[in-house]
């Protein structure tokens, strides 16, 4: 009963949070890292931008930043029942390691 409820709110029951993410997964760590050190990046910029700084800051987002930052959106999805499984997130990961090997 309760369960239908909480679906019936568009809420996601708590045991089904987390269901594609393993925390300490190697599989797609690397990418996670590149998705992370890709916005801060992102976010450093835009922050020099709005302070008046129009050159650019030294050193650039990584080849294919917006698609690692993209990709820590769908891990966020899958945390809470959405977007990807395991293994969609793993072979995601690899997709765009694949694609953009250096940062």
């Amino acid at each position: 009963m309760a369960g239908t409820l909480v679906r019936a709110f568009g809420l996601v029951l708590v045991e089904a949070v987390y269901p594609a993410v393993e925390l300490d997964d190697l599989d797609w760590w690397e990418c996670w890292q590149r998705a992370d050190d890709a916005s801060v990046r992102v976010i450093q910029e835009w922050n020099a931008r709005k302070r008046g700084r129009l050159r650019p800051l030294p050193g650039r987002p990584p080849a294919g930043a917006d698609k690692f930052i993209r990709f820590l959106d769908l891990v966020a999805d899958s945390m809470f029942g959405g977007g990807l499984t395991r293994a969609e997130l793993r072979a995601e990961a690899a997709r765009l390691l694949e694609t953009y090997p250096q940062p």
